[in-house]
């Protein structure tokens, strides 16, 4: 895929260069594998990247969750008074961490699109060489940012409430 994203590429004609200098068929194989490389550790640098945005993102749910259950921890005694169960005492506050993942999701994605069709980004020519939908990223991206607010606000309204308020 190097190989051929090289050849056929703009710069085809620095290797018809190094071609005729005579440069022998193993300079160029070191360079593919130098470039492959060079793409294998990319991965991984996104990979962790990523995963430091999905932490993050989760510790921002949280303490986001945890500024409104002490905002509303009368309310919350009021409803522990009435007789409500404990999933609806939680209810509200996972459907605040959807809400905030949904939001992050749809403001992220139009800031990308706007610098995307202004060709800060490289434009949308990636995803219309790689067979990747925008539509297929964006459905993905939400996805996981409501997973990633689900599952911090579970942990954040478990911890806090039970500790505090459900005794």
């Amino acid at each position: 895929y190097i190989e051929k994203l090289i050849k056929e590429g703009r710069y085809s004609s620095l290797l018809e260069n190094i071609a005729e200098q005579g440069a022998s068929a193993s300079v160029m194989e070191k360079v593919m594998e130098n470039l492959a490389s060079l793409a294998s550790s990319t991965k991984h640098v996104i990979g962790w990247l990523i995963a430091a945005f999905i932490i993050g993102g989760a510790l921002i749910i949280n303490s986001a969750i945890l500024i409104t259950i002490h905002s509303r921890r009368t309310e919350i005694n009021i409803m522990r008074l009435v007789g409500a169960k404990p999933i609806f005492i939680r209810l509200p506050f996972i459907f605040e961490a959807i809400w905030y993942g949904a939001a992050a999701t749809i403001i992220g994605f139009l800031i990308t699109s706007i610098l995307l069709w202004c060709n800060f980004l490289g434009g949308w020519a990636y995803f219309n060489e790689s067979g990747i939908g925008v539509g297929v990223i964006f459905i993905l991206e939400l996805l996981c940012a409501i997973a990633v607010a689900v599952l911090s606000s579970m942990w954040s309204v478990h911890r806090n409430i039970k500790k505090h308020f459900l005794r």
